[in-house]
Order: structure tokens, then C-alpha cells, then sequence
């Protein structure tokens, strides 16, 4: 009878640790279930909208993406390139991805022979075949040619590093200039105080946006020395795209909703002058609408009347994009 006891006693708490991990799995899978029932609902205008364009490359392989550029001419707009820094500290990347057949392979670069691990933020292609990345103080200049010519993992080196005016966190391309963009945030990520400026409703715009001119004539031989016009905008913002009179910013950090903001600076006048170049402010007096979007949302491209966009959630690094399927480059409409 004593030994019948202990066995019994053991099943019961084998049973009970049993049904304790069954019930945490059983809430886990149902609390997945529910959220992923829900984002329809939070982001109802951005799931009206979306389209897939690829897959969001190198998301499993230590990858973590920061910058989109569509390559829209001489390849038809078959290719994708991504840029982004890696979470194993090896030498940053940029992905060349086919749009048909999701097929990709990556470059890493160098500047004087030495690989580069800066944080690469936006990346932007421009028609005449150069691409420029955004890395902290600088954009940083290659050519597709160069990129679709290398074999996958072959370092590349720059054509030029070229010094702004901000701390280039992201950039993007309308083939008739460059804009360079900052990211700000209180408590990590400030910028120079001459680029904050108290705009509509006492609002304070700390990040700029500077628009530079391509000139082959420069002493960098690729944009002038200094910006022709600056954007003064808001907080955190991951990415920057302008179509006539519209602006779009794409603003986000850590698990909290993205945000969408677009504006119309039609009617907008240079406000002030950042060393004598005007400030337009980009900010409530001029905004259309705000979009709340999914998490983690960064750099913008613009393909006809569709916003190409990007989250870094999909990388191991912040495991919980994949539990939403956030896998994919993908576009909304202008008019979302």
C-alpha cells in the first residue's frame, strides 16, 4: 500500500504540472490567435490597403533592416534593395531582392579597405544609376551596377563618403534631389539645437530634412555641398517620402504603433532660415491625416501611387514580427 501511495502522489503532480503547462500553451496559442484577429481592427486603414511587393531578406540570417529603395528603370522595377546593420556585429549589409521570385543576395561595404558597421539606415536609388545610404553624419555613395554585377557576400567599395547637414538617419530620392533626414528622440537620440524650431500650436520640431541638389560639378562629384531648402519635422521619424505637394513621414520606435503622417505643404512658406538656407515647417497647420500603422515601421519609398515600407520587427532580433507575419517589403496606396 505505501508504494501504490507514492506512485499515486506522483501522478497527481505529474498531472498537475501537466494541465499547468497545457493551460500557459492553451493561453499563449489563444492570446496569439486574438491578436492576430485584432491588427485587422487597430490597422484597419493600413490592412485595406496593403500589398505584399518580396520578402524582407536576410530577416532569419542575423539581418536587421533599416532602408528601402525600389529600382525602378533599368530593370524594370523587378528589384528591391534593403539596407541595414546586423545583430551579431558583422559588417553591415545591403540586400538586392527580386521582386518575381524573392531571390537574394547581399553586399557588404568598405571605405579605405575597411568593412563598415554603421547602423545604415535609408537607402535610396537614383535613375542615373547611383544608390546613397544614410550613415550617421554622412550618406554613403555606390552603384547598382556594381551591386547587381557582385556575387553574394562580396565586399564593395564605396564611390564616396559625403558629410551633411543633420545626422542622416534616412534618405530618399525623387530623381531631382537628395533628402537627408535625422531621427530624434528625448532620450537617446537628440540632434543639434539650431535644428529645433517651435512651429504650429507650440509644437517643438527637433529633426530636420535637407533637400541637396545632384551635382557632378561638387567637390564630392555627386550632391552639392550644401542642402537648397530644409524641412523642419516631428519627432522619431524612421522615413521620409515627397510627391508634389505632399509629404509622407513615417514616425515609430520600440513596440509602440507606428504612425503615417501626411501632409500637404502647398500653401507652405519658408518659415525661418537654418544657415541661410529655409525652413519650411512641416507640422499640424499643414497635416491631412494621421494613420496608425503596425509596429516598427522605417524608411519609405514612393512607386507611383503606392508608399513601399519596411519593418525591422521581421529580424530575430525583436522575435515578435514573425508571430504577425511581418515578413514582407510591402505598399500602400497615397491615398490610404
Amino acid at each position: 500500500m505505501k508504494k501504490f501511495k507514492q506512485r499515486s502522489l506522483a501522478g497527481k503532480v505529474f498531472f498537475i504540472i501537466f494541465n499547468i503547462i497545457f493551460g500557459l500553451i492553451l493561453v499563449i496559442f489563444l492570446t496569439w490567435a486574438i491578436l492576430n484577429v485584432a491588427k485587422y481592427g487597430i490597422y484597419k486603414d493600413y490592412y485595406k490597403s496593403v500589398e505584399r511587393v518580396c520578402n524582407i531578406s536576410g530577416r532569419s540570417d542575423k539581418f536587421i533592416v533599416q532602408g528601402l529603395s525600389n529600382v525602378d528603370d533599368k530593370y524594370d522595377g523587378e528589384y528591391v534593395l534593403t539596407s541595414g546593420y546586423t545583430s551579431n556585429n558583422t559588417p553591415s549589409r545591403v540586400y538586392l531582392t527580386s521582386k518575381k521570385d524573392d531571390s537574394a543576395k547581399y553586399v557588404t561595404l568598405t571605405y579605405n579597405n575597411e568593412d563598415l558597421y554603421g547602423h545604415f539606415g535609408g537607402i535610396a536609388y537614383v535613375a542615373n544609376g547611383d544608390v546613397y545610404i544614410a550613415d550617421d553624419d554622412s550618406v554613403l555613395v555606390l552603384n547598382i551596377e556594381d551591386i547587381y554585377n557582385a556575387e553574394n557576400k562580396d565586399k564593395l567599395e564605396i564611390k564616396a563618403k559625403i558629410p551633411v547637414n543633420n545626422s542622416a538617419s534616412f534618405v530618399y530620392s525623387d530623381d531631382n534631389y537628395l533628402y537627408v533626414g535625422e531621427f530624434y528622440r528625448e532620450a537617446n537620440y537628440k540632434t543639434d539645437e539650431s535644428h529645433h524650431f517651435t512651429v504650429a500650436d507650440q509644437q517643438v520640431n527637433k529633426a530636420i530634412v535637407s533637400r541637396y541638389s545632384f551635382d557632378k560639378n561638387s567637390t564630392n562629384n555627386y550632391i552639392s555641398e550644401t542642402p537648397n531648402l530644409i524641412y523642419s519635422v516631428t519627432d522619431q521619424v524612421q522615413g521620409f517620402a515627397i510627391k508634389d505637394d505632399k509629404i509622407y513621414l513615417s514616425t515609430s520606435y520600440a513596440l509602440a504603433s507606428s504612425k503615417l503622417h501626411i501632409y500637404d505643404i502647398k500653401d507652405s512658406v519658408a518659415s525661418n532660415t537654418l544657415d541661410g538656407v529655409d525652413v519650411i515647417y512641416v507640422d499640424d497647420s499643414n497635416k491631412v491625416k494621421t494613420v496608425t500603422c503596425p509596429p516598427m515601421w522605417e524608411d519609405l519609398d514612393m512607386v507611383e501611387d503606392r508608399l513601399y515600407t519596411v519593418s525591422e520587427s521581421s529580424s530575430d532580433k525583436y522575435i515578435f514580427g514573425k508571430l504577425f507575419f511581418a515578413y514582407n517589403v510591402n505598399s500602400v496606396s497615397l491615398d490610404i
